[in-house]
């Protein structure tokens, strides 16, 4: 039994041209802003929409809090209050 050259076989890696266009010009239906405020201590997440509009959750104690906000809960909150 003898070992046989072959080519290496991709892993499923290759994308096609408009898979890349797609990647390339992907706007996420959601922009997650993080803000600090001007008047007192504190941060607020603003989520903005395709069409600009945005809300805004107020509370958070440092930026730390509001990021993981948004790792943590944004997605639940999305579910809940899309319009």
């Amino acid at each position: 039994m003898g070992l046989s050259a072959s080519r290496p076989q991709s892993c499923g890696l290759k994308t096609t041209l408009t898979e890349q266009w797609e990647l390339a010009n992907f706007k996420p239906e959601y922009r997650f802003v993080i803000r600090k405020y001007d008047i007192g201590k504190g941060y607020s997440v603003s989520v903005v929409g395709r069409n600009g509009e945005a809300e805004t959750i107020y509370g958070f104690e440092t930026e730390h809090d509001a990021m993981q906000w948004i790792r943590e809960k944004s997605q639940a909150w999305l579910i809940e209050n899309r319009k």
